[in-house]
């Protein structure tokens, strides 16, 4: 785990007035207060977290959705042409629409 340095001597700064024998008081505490603010306000900078942010949208925008809906339209008695997912997605396994439901939440 990374920890800023700076972070640090400003906690530490904090932690003054209590350190020792001082008994703090109300006007010791300091007062933060939370504003609200918009997601735009907030810009995630290149990094490694954005580039494993863009490879997982790819990865989902490279799904074939025809394939994800197979098992809920034969499930419902309607015809699929597409060819059924392997794995979780199975049409004989019991967590079959598992992972179409991550699918889902991410998009």
């Amino acid at each position: 785990m990374f920890v800023n340095i700076k972070s640090i001597s400003w906690l530490a700064f904090l932690a003054l007035p209590y350190i020792g024998s001082h008994r703090p008081n109300e006007t010791d505490i300091p007062v933060f207060r939370v504003q609200p603010f918009a997601n735009s306000d907030v810009v995630l900078n290149s990094s490694w977290i954005s580039a494993r942010e863009n490879l997982n949208t790819a990865y989902i925008k490279s799904l074939d959705v025809e394939r994800l809906l197979h098992n809920f339209r034969i499930n419902s008695g309607l015809p699929s042409g597409a060819k059924a997912l392997e794995g979780w997605e199975s049409p004989g396994v019991g967590l079959r629409g598992h992972f179409v439901g991550h699918y889902l939440s991410a998009t």
